[in-house]
């Protein structure tokens, strides 16, 4: 394919904790757990899907991020049209180097005025109580992250943030 794409990475755990916002065993990082991919069963090292899927949700949440991650930074890896944006690079990231430098756009300064303001607001509040400028939640992840989620992102999901 000759389309352009870009992949957003973030800290494993502020991940994990992203996707247990509704609590551990919620997250849709879970929702193949009942038929894991190939990929996951290998990255857990487990002898068949069925002991895949009865890991801890923790280890199974990191083991499927780091399928996904692996399948992107090996797409990257073999393709010029893919770029890698970690999260801590946002808001900022779209006006300074993924419209100009990947997707060869140039923005006028106004145009970069706007795209900042967009990308400044929090995406998923829709208008409810969370609608307003964004904020970054790193340290409230951290902090609320549990020895099993820091364990499994280090175990399973840090190797491949490492390689981004």
């Amino acid at each position: 394919p000759e389309t352009p794409w870009l992949f957003v990475y973030r800290d494993p755990v502020q991940t994990m904790m992203s996707h247990f916002k509704n609590g551990v065993g919620n997250g849709p990082c879970l929702r193949q757990r009942r038929s894991p991919p190939p990929a996951t069963i290998k990255i857990l090292k487990a002898e068949s899907a069925a002991k895949a899927s009865r890991t801890s949700p923790e280890n199974y949440c990191a083991a499927h991020l780091a399928m996904l991650t692996s399948s992107a930074l090996d797409a990257d890896g073999s393709s010029d049209r893919g770029l890698l944006v970690d999260y801590a690079s946002m808001p900022g990231a779209l006006e300074a180097y993924v419209f100009p430098k990947h997707f060869g756009l140039s923005l006028a300064p106004e145009d970069a005025l706007r795209t900042h303001a967009a990308s400044s607001v929090y995406s998923k509040a829709r208008g409810g109580r969370k609608a307003g400028a964004w904020e970054s939640d790193n340290e409230k992840k951290e902090r609320a992250a549990t020895p099993a989620i820091k364990s499994a992102a280090a175990t399973y999901l840090q190797p491949t943030f490492e390689r981004a």
